[in-house]
């Protein structure tokens, strides 16, 4: 038709290029979007293990009691373990180091007349972390004194054991006097005594990281966990300060 003009050729290459730019942005967005949505998901179920579990820890380590003296140096009211250790690079100009501890910790507890014993162990930690399992014993004979051999002992792992928390690098438990000072590790509790108060660490590697860590030969797992200042990146921490409530404590 006489008077009507078409696209030119150049013209529709630029509105294609334009339209290709468009949509490679959006694309970007939705990208980044969604990265920062896993991200956050990552983040959340991490926080609410770790919210969970320090939780749990407020509620039961408060009531530790204490055995008596029923058979002297075997009434084990309170212990801590010294697993294994390793030095973490931070991010950071200049690069910095943390020690992370790894510990388990064991308590007892007294509801009416029965007798509880619980611990808090990290297995297995040869490459750099592992998984938190909570243990529990409750004794036939109704003798405190031994509840933590079960604890302690090979063969643990064949008791009454509930998995936690996956992807733990850190679990550093610190006990003090009613004065404030710091007991040495390992810690051993008898009879009438117990520590005034607790400082844990807790260090919990994201979900994803785990699983990119269990995809890497073992050899390389720990090298990554000490020299990468990334998986520092990836560890979110928790830190919890709990007072034993028992009126004999530090005694």
């Amino acid at each position: 038709m006489k008077g009507v003009r078409a696209f030119t050729l150049v013209e529709m290459v630029v509105a294609l290029g334009i339209l290709t730019m468009i949509i490679v942005g959006l694309l970007g967005i939705f990208n980044q979007i969604s990265k920062a949505l896993r991200q956050s998901n990552t983040q959340t179920d991490v926080m609410e293990s770790g919210r969970m579990l320090t939780e749990l820890w407020a509620r039961e380590i408060p009531q530790a009691s204490l055995s008596g003296g029923m058979v002297a140096n075997y009434n084990r009211n309170f212990r801590v373990d010294y697993i294994t250790n390793y030095s973490q690079t931070l991010p950071g100009l200049p690069s910095q180091t943390v020690i992370n501890n790894l510990n388990r910790f064991f308590f007892l507890l007294r509801t009416n007349q029965t007798w509880v014993g619980i611990g808090y162990d990290v297995r297995p930690t040869t490459y750099g972390y592992g998984q938190l399992y909570r243990y529990l014993s409750v004794p036939t004979n109704q003798n405190a004194g031994a509840l933590d051999f079960g604890f302690t002992s090979a063969g643990w792992e064949d008791k009454t054991l509930n998995l936690l928390v996956d992807g733990v690098v850190r679990m550093d438990v610190r006990a003090y006097d009613t004065n404030g000072l710091e007991y040495a590790s390992p810690m051993l509790f008898t009879n009438q005594h117990l520590p005034a108060y607790l400082e844990i660490d807790l260090g919990v590697l994201e979900a994803d990281t785990v699983k990119k860590l269990q995809a890497r030969p073992p050899t390389e797992v720990l090298n990554y966990l000490t020299n990468s200042p990334l998986s520092a990146g990836r560890v979110h921490l928790f830190r919890q300060h709990i007072s034993i409530i028992s009126d004999s404590a530090n005694q």
